[in-house]
């Protein structure tokens, strides 16, 4: 597969649901973006086939290109683990099955934007294949999360991440507390039961969802806020985590899918809190109390988590170069 995949002559789809614009839609045309700068003849590649898509807007900035769905010997096809299915279409092309999620596999999320279309194309498309029929064809891992999930049940991965805009890269001025609100922002798709039981505990706290946003509305919030909280199943490297630290706030994660993984989430173990632990709802106002009071010093301890995000771009075109040449 690999000397298949670094011939010049091979034309890369990369296929994506259209006129969704979301973390795993965005990593998708990161990756066309990254294979074209290389000179390759990578394409975008919307579902449902039969419909027309415009690429949004919100991907302007990445070089991409749109192609027709085509099955023949010198095409790779890249389907995220989401729309699998299509891999059964496939009778002459290379696939190539990418793990930006885990839980998206089984639809687990339940709720967002993605999911929801998915769901509603259901009479179109039935998107995941059992895994036992997807070991024929070669796999990426987005995170340690989806690589350890694979090697559980026998499926080979190699790594491919992903990287934060660089809206979200802000000078070190920006973490001083002078300029920052004590809000706690969440995210309400994820893991809300938890940080239901948080607003209820610590009412007194201004909690402040982040939601109907642009990314420069949401860029804003975070650089105006101190802590960011994020209880939800990670089932990738999510990217408000990673944003809201690389924004200068203070994160604090549960200990599901990727956030137990150092890799995939390396902020100190101080600030992932086991939700199943009868202390995490006081060990949380502790720590919120703490943070908003001496904020500098707490912000201190994620440089080292900041300064391997910003080379995240970096890693992940030097991943694209070892996978496709």
């Amino acid at each position: 597969m690999t000397e298949d995949l670094t011939r010049s002559g091979r034309r890369i789809l990369v296929v994506c649901p259209g006129g969704v614009v979301s973390g795993g839609p965005e990593v998708l045309h990161q990756l066309v973006d990254s294979l074209r700068r290389r000179g390759r003849d990578a394409y975008i590649c919307y579902f449902p086939f039969d419909r027309s898509h415009r690429t949004p807007s919100e991907y302007g900035h990445y070089q991409v290109a749109q192609h027709a769905f085509v099955d023949d010997a010198v095409t790779t096809v890249v389907l995220p683990e989401s729309a699998t299915k299509i891999a059964a279409r496939l009778h002459q092309a290379e696939v190539l099955i990418w793990w930006l999620s885990v839980d998206n596999f089984f639809m687990a999320r339940g709720r967002g934007v993605w999911s929801d279309r998915l769901r509603r194309w259901g009479s179109l498309y039935t998107f995941r294949l059992p895994l036992h029929a997807l070991r024929r064809h070669a796999h990426l891992a987005q995170s340690v999360y989806a690589a350890h999930f694979l090697e559980r049940h026998g499926i080979a991965s190699r790594p491919l991440g992903d990287y934060i805009s660089d809206a979200h890269h802000q000078p070190l001025t920006l973490q001083t507390a002078a300029v920052r609100r004590d809000v706690v922002l969440f995210n309400p798709r994820k893991g809300f039961s938890f940080t239901g039981r948080l607003m209820r505990r610590w009412p007194h706290f201004q909690f402040e969802a982040i939601e109907g946003l642009g990314a420069r509305e949401v860029a804003q919030r975070l650089r105006s806020a101190k802590l960011y909280i994020d209880f939800g199943h990670h089932p990738g490297k999510d990217r408000l985590p990673r944003e809201a630290a690389l924004s200068g706030c203070c994160v604090i994660t549960g200990l599901r899918g990727a956030a137990a993984f150092e890799e995939d989430v390396g902020i100190p173990r101080t600030y992932k809190l086991d939700e199943t632990n009868p202390l995490a709802v006081e060990t949380f106002g502790a720590l919120v109390q703490d943070i908003f009071a001496h904020f500098e010093r707490h912000s201190d301890r994620f440089a080292a988590y900041r300064a391997c995000l910003a080379e995240e771009r970096s890693i992940f075109d030097k991943q694209v170069a070892a996978l496709f040449g």
